[in-house]
């Protein structure tokens, strides 16, 4: 949709084109003189159809030809019948520039969940529009699940061997389902490598490899969007960055505190037994006795935590010292008998 050039005459005229089935296939703005309003500058008109679902993330797609690089900021509107508009978004940035080989982007729109028809992408400032191959639309659905999502952030527990490698350690196996990375220092920009592993394991594990960067300064700063893991309990979690960054950045690993069902036996209070490498929970019905129930169970709160097997706890599991003891003494009989036999026939060789 064509903005008029400065000095234009206000009175225009919008000719709308739609296809057999009510969709818009064309719009077009002319000034009243037949002089038509330049074609760089417009706004983007997205009609999505009748009963849309909802969307709530627009992913831009850039053709090949597109003109780099990108730095826009881009207002977002909707609307049922193309006359009443209501801003669901603005300031959203949009960019995309090759820094030296690294392909730095952020080409997603977000605004709350819409049902409207039609949406309208407005630049805010300066720019024109780049060639667009596509625009996506995404909604993200709550899955119903109401625990409260949580961020550990994590200062680099020591450096790596060579620059821009630092190493982070969690306080315990939390369920990471969301990592992010915050960069110290504006402007940085840097190929993000970030892997993880469990205590006394020699390999690190692929976790996310993106683009992290922090570019422009106060309101203006635009960030990268963070990558999407899979679930993991990880206790050891390196990043590696290409150029290496100055100040190590923080790790922030986003997890929703797990929830357990409790098959209670007898009056309370419980005890709940947590952080044994030993100890092995036995596998009791609890699903079957959930689904039983004509009620739902009822919430339980944790009272004061006491250590019970302290960090002897925490070793795995080797048996009792009499039956290790037991095994070797067994052992070294055995290897003695097989001695002396062998002696005793190498001494008197059987004649042939």
């Amino acid at each position: 949709m064509p903005l008029p050039a400065p000095g234009q005459p206000d009175s225009l005229a919008l000719r709308l084109e739609r296809d057999a089935e009510g969709n818009l296939r064309g719009l077009e703005l002319r000034a009243a003189d037949g002089v038509t309003p330049p074609e760089e500058r417009h706004d983007l008109l997205i009609d999505r159809g009748q009963d849309p679902p909802g969307v709530s993330v627009l992913h831009v797609e850039l053709a090949e030809a597109a003109a780099l690089p990108v730095n826009l900021r881009v207002r977002i509107s909707a609307s049922d019948d193309l006359v009443d508009w209501q801003r669901i978004g603005s300031g959203q940035p949009l960019v995309a520039l090759d820094d030296n080989g690294l392909r730095i982007e952020r080409l997603q729109l977000e605004f709350p969940a819409t049902q409207a028809r039609y949406l309208r992408l407005a630049i805010e400032g300066d720019g024109n529009w780049p060639a667009l191959t596509a625009l996506k639309g995404e909604r993200r659905i709550d899955a119903g699940d109401g625990r409260e999502w949580k961020q550990l952030q994590l200062d680099a527990a020591s450096l790596g061997e060579e620059p821009g490698l630092y190493d982070y350690q969690t306080p315990g196996p939390i369920a990471v389902e969301r990592v992010d990375l915050t960069l110290a220092e504006a402007n940085s920009v840097a190929a993000a490598q970030i892997g993880a592993k469990n205590v006394g394991e020699d390999w690190w594990r692929p976790v996310a490899n993106f683009a992290a960067f922090r570019l422009g300064n106060g309101s203006d700063e635009v960030w990268h969007i963070p990558p999407a893991i899979d679930p993991r309990r990880d206790r050891q979690w390196r990043l590696t960055t290409q150029p290496a960054l100055n100040k190590a950045p923080k790790l922030l690993l986003g997890y929703r505190p797990e929830r357990f069902v409790l098959l209670a036996q007898g009056p309370g209070p419980y005890t709940l037994a947590a952080g044994s490498a030993r100890a092995e929970r036995e596998d009791y019905p609890v699903k079957a006795a959930i689904e039983a129930s004509s009620t739902p169970p009822s919430s339980a709160t944790l009272g004061k935590m006491i250590e019970a097997g302290g960090p002897q706890a925490l070793l795995p599991k080797r048996g009792e010292d009499w039956q290790r003891w037991l095994l070797w003494a067994v052992l070294a009989v055995g290897a003695a008998l097989v001695l002396m036999v062998s002696l005793k026939v190498l001494r008197h060789p059987k004649e042939g």
